[in-house]
């Protein structure tokens, strides 16, 4: 049985082209590109696709990770206001980098965000660029947006873009892109004077790419590593209330206990591509 859109849903079918399905949500987009428009919470609408979508903040978009787990892996889902469809729709159906797949890029997040926290491992005196409440992460270059905008020790912008495996020539051309946006219009607190860098990250540098960037000696070639480990865990016995233990052919109590639980922690080691 069929859901009933909601009015607003129906509003906005008749003022934009789009087709409403069996769940009541507004199919817009492309047939490559589908994105679902539905209802939600006081007056906004929740948008869904497996392509990346974007949140809006005070007409600045944010591209959101996608989900990684259940059967919602790979999709993305944001909330905006019918005013901000316009902006979000049109960043959405924007030039999707080639080559990645949704699953893909929520991993390129994980891995960007945990550089963002760590960017001085990457390289010494390397920092968020930070300015009243903007910050580096996915920072907005004209319709686009940068991976990481840093700052390096001598004040210098720097433009950093993740790759989760391979990174190929077109990422050069990609980040130069970013790079000229930001000589021709520098964040607030950076000098029109400044020198403009950028970082690559991959785990591994593809032999195009290093010949593409031979020559650019402002782009930073990295490869990263990552390592888990695990370590076991103590047995301890039941320290909550008092409760009944059934030790029937059993000498300890404690044998009821779990078996060692296995913690995981992670790292990450980037070092510069030869």
């Amino acid at each position: 049985m069929a859901n009933e859109p909601s009015p607003i849903v129906r509003q906005l079918a008749a003022e934009i082209s789009g087709e409403i399905n069996e769940d009541g949500a507004l199919c817009v987009g492309t047939t490559e590109r589908p994105i679902c428009v539905q209802g939600w919470e006081n007056g906004k609408l929740l948008l869904s696709s497996q392509h990346p979508l974007y949140a809006i903040t005070r007409g600045s978009g944010r591209r959101v990770s996608a989900k990684t787990e259940g059967d919602d892996a790979g999709w993305y889902y944001a909330v905006v206001s019918p005013k901000d469809l316009p902006t979000a729709l049109e960043l959405a159906l924007g030039p999707p980098d080639p080559g990645t797949t949704p699953l893909q890029f929520a991993y390129e997040c994980i891995l960007r965000d945990h550089c963002a926290q760590n960017l001085s491992r990457l390289e010494q005196g390397l920092t968020l660029y930070q300015n009243g409440g903007v910050q580096g992460v996915e920072f907005r270059a004209g319709s686009r947006f940068i991976d990481l905008l840093a700052v390096d020790a001598t004040g210098n912008p720097v433009v950093l873009e993740f790759k989760l495996s391979r990174g190929h020539a077109h990422v050069l051309g990609q980040i130069l892109e970013y790079m000229e946006w930001i000589r021709q219009n520098p964040p607030e607190g950076i000098s029109h004077e400044k020198r403009v860098r950028g970082i690559i990250v991959a785990k591994h540098i593809s032999n195009d790419l290093r010949l593409g960037a031979y020559s650019q000696s402002d782009v930073l070639l990295v490869e990263y590593s990552l390592s888990v480990t695990f370590t076991p865990q103590e047995r301890e016995r039941y320290a909550g209330e008092s409760r009944h233990w059934d030790t029937q052919g059993f000498d300890d109590p404690s044998s009821f206990m779990p078996n060692p639980r296995l913690q995981t922690g992670g790292d990450c080691e980037a070092k510069p591509a030869e």
